[in-house]
C-alpha cells in the first residue's frame, strides 16, 4: 500500500530520532547492567513496527534470483574464516563466553539490525537518487556503529592512529554497508536483511573464531567484499543479468574457485599445507619449500625419523623425530631440526601433533612469504589499492541503477 509523502517524511523524521536516541543515551544515562541491553532493543523493536509493512511492500528487480548469491556470499565468508583459522589458528570468541551473555547479545543485537536493515530498506525504497541515498545511508550507519567517545579520542590521536582507524575500523564497516545496500536495491529487504542477520548471528553465537590481528582481519575483509561487488558488477551491470564476463575476470573466478577447492578438498582428505620459513631443517627442509602433511596420522604410527608438524603455543614447528619417550604422562616426542646441533628444548604430546612429512613442493613457497611480509607490513596499503578496485566495480552496479531510475 503507498503511502503519502507527508507520512513518510514522518516516518523517516521519527525513525531517525529513535536511532539517535540510541546513538546519544548515554550522554544522559549511564550505560550500566541491563539498559546497555534494553535501549538498542527496544529502538529495534519500535522501528520493526513502524517501517516493516512499508519496507515489505517495497519490490527489488531481482528479489528471487540474488538469494542464491547471497548464500554464496555467506558460504565464501565461513571458508575464508576456516582457511585463516588452519593457518593461524582458532582463539575462542569472547562474546560467547557465558549463555547469559550470549542471549543478552542476542537480544540487543537482533532487534537492533533487524529495525536498522528496515530503515536503509524504508530509505533508499523511498529515494529518488538510489546513488546518493545508498552512500550516505551507508556512511550514516557506519558513523552510528562506533561510540561519539571514539571519534573524540581521534582528535587527540597520533595521525598513524587515525589512519588506522579509518582504514582497519570505519573502510570495511562502510564497505559492508554499502553492499548490504546494493543488496537491497537488486534483491530487496529479505536479501539484505539475510545477510545482516548471518554475519549478526554468525559473531554471536560462533565460539571460535580465526586468531588474526585487526589489521589482517579488515585486510581479509575488504578483499571478501571486493569479491562479491565483482560478482555483482558481472551479473547486473549495464541492465543486463549475467554480463559478459572480461577476460581477467574470468581468470580471477577461474583461479579462486579452484584455489578455494583446492583447500577444502586437501582439508577435508586430511591434508595440510606448511610454508617453510627458516632453515632448521636444511639440507632437506629449506625456505620457501611447501611441504604437504597428514593430518589423520595415528600418534602411536609415528616413528623415530619421522618428520612431524605440530603445534608450539600458536606456532607451526615442523622437525624431525629423533626419540619417543614412554613417560608417565603417556608419549612424548624428542625432536630436532636437522641443521640444529641439539634436540629441542622440549617435548611434544601427542596433542599437540598436527601431522606427518608427506612429500614437498620446492621454493613455490616464497610467494606466500613475500605476500605476508606485504601484508603486514603494508596493510594500510593494500586496504587502499583493494578499495580503488571496489570502487571500479561499484561504478559498474552504479551505472545499472542510473539506468534502472530512468
Amino acid at each position: 500500500m503507498l503511502i503519502s509523502v507527508s507520512n513518510r517524511h514522518f516516518l523517516l523524521v521519527f525513525s531517525l530520532m529513535l536511532i539517535l536516541l540510541t546513538y546519544f543515551y548515554p550522554l544522559f544515562l549511564n550505560k550500566i547492567g541491563l539498559l546497555y541491553y534494553v535501549v538498542p532493543s527496544v529502538t529495534g523493536l519500535l522501528l520493526i513496527g513502524l517501517l516493516f509493512n512499508e519496507v515489505l511492500s517495497i519490490k527489488a528487480p531481482f528479489e528471487e534470483g540474488i538469494t542464491p548469491v547471497v548464500f554464496l556470499f555467506l558460504s565464501i565468508g565461513v571458508a575464508n574464516d576456516v582457511i585463516l583459522g588452519l593457518i593461524s589458528g582458532f582463539g575462542r570468541n569472547p562474546l560467547t563466553l557465558t549463555q547469559s551473555l550470549i542471549i543478552l547479545n542476542l537480544v540487543r543485537e537482533v532487534p537492533r539490525v533487524f529495525g536498522m536493515e528496515l530503515f536503509r530498506g524504508f530509505v533508499l525504497g523511498n529515494s529518488r537518487g538510489v546513488k546518493t541515498s545508498l552512500v550516505v545511508t551507508s556512511f550514516l550507519l557506519t558513523f552510528l556503529n562506533f561510540t561519539y567517545t571514539r571519534y573524540l579520542g581521534l582528535l587527540a590521536a597520533s595521525y598513524s592512529s587515525f589512519i588506522n582507524f579509518l582504514m582497519r575500523d570505519f573502510t570495511p564497516l562502510f564497505l559492508s554497508n554499502l553492499l548490504v545496500g546494493c543488496l537491497f536495491v537488486l534483491g530487496g529487504i529479505r536479501n539484505s536483511l539475510l545477510y545482516s542477520m548471518f554475519k549478526t548471528l554468525y559473531i554471536y553465537l560462533m565460539p571460535m573464531l580465526p586468531n588474526v590481528s585487526s589489521g589482517v582481519s579488515a585486510l581479509v575483509s575488504v578483499v571478501h567484499i571486493f569479491m562479491f561487488f565483482t560478482i555483482l558488477s558481472v551479473m547486473y551491470s549495464g541492465g543486463r543479468v549475467l554480463g559478459k564476463l572480461t577476460l581477467t575476470r574470468k581468470l580471477l573466478s577461474v583461479f579462486f574457485v579452484l584455489l578455494l577447492s583446492a583447500v577444502l578438498i586437501s582439508v577435508l582428505m586430511g591434508y595440510r599445507a606448511l610454508v617453510i620459513v627458516s632453515g632448521s631443517m636444511s639440507p632437506f627442509l629449506s625456505v620457501g619449500d611447501v611441504v604437504i602433511v597428514n593430518t589423520r596420522i595415528d600418534p602411536a604410527n609415528i616413528l623415530v625419523g619421522d618428520v612431524i608438524a605440530f603445534y608450539l603455543g600458536r606456532d607451526v614447528v615442523v622437525h624431525r623425530v629423533v626419540r619417543i619417550l614412554n613417560t608417565s604422562s603417556g608419549i612424548r616426542y624428542v625432536t630436532k631440526g636437522d641443521a640444529n646441533d641439539a634436540p629441542d628444548p622440549f617435548k611434544v604430546a601427542p596433542s599437540a601433533l598436527l601431522g606427518r612429512y608427506v612429500f614437498k613442493i620446492p621454493t613455490i613457497g616464497y610467494l606466500w612469504i613475500y605476500l605476508m611480509q606485504a601484508l603486514v607490513n603494508y596493510q594500510n596499503l593494500v586496504i587502499a589499492a583493494t578499495l580503488g578496485m571496489i570502487i571500479s566495480s561499484v561504478r559498474s552496479l552504479f551505472r545499472w541503477f542510473t539506468y534502472a531510475e530512468d
